[in-house]
């Protein structure tokens, strides 16, 4: 059963380093951020970040639950794991749309 999971594992975790990455490089001025975004920041408001998932009812949407959100809490952010119940693109892109 642990082999099933490892890709998606992988993937979680390439996903964590890249959101680390990109609020380092935006610490060091290497990364400019939107000017929306570092107008939150400058005041001192948490940063929502929206993680969607193909279907939070499978088997292996616990795991990366529970990695969105150590990682907000490492990362102080708003982290929020969403997507719809069971495998329906539709229903995924439009709530990603009405995040937009």
């Amino acid at each position: 059963m642990i082999n099933r999971f490892k890709k998606p594992l992988w993937w979680m975790i390439g996903l964590l380093v890249l959101v680390s990455s990109v609020l380092v490089q935006a610490q060091e001025a290497e990364f400019e951020l939107a000017e929306r975004i570092r107008a939150k920041v400058e005041a001192g408001e948490t940063l929502n970040i929206y993680v969607s998932y193909q279907d939070v009812s499978n088997e292996f949407a616990p795991f990366i639950k529970r990695g969105v959100e150590q990682a907000a809490a490492e990362l102080n952010v708003n982290a929020q794991f969403i997507g719809p119940v069971g495998s329906d693109a539709d229903a995924q892109v439009a709530e990603i749309e009405t995040l937009l």
